[in-house]
């Protein structure tokens, strides 16, 4: 999710952010690699 709140903070739009959430949940091996090597 760090990923995630960096992105929502440079890009406010809603849609976007829609966007990306739709993205973290269906790759998110892409989009959430820290939270991936943390665990």
């Amino acid at each position: 999710m760090k990923t995630l709140t960096k992105i929502s903070q440079t890009f406010p739009d809603k849609m976007t952010i829609n966007v990306l959430n739709e993205l973290d949940f269906k790759f998110p091996t892409v989009f959430n690699k820290d939270a991936w090597l943390n665990n």
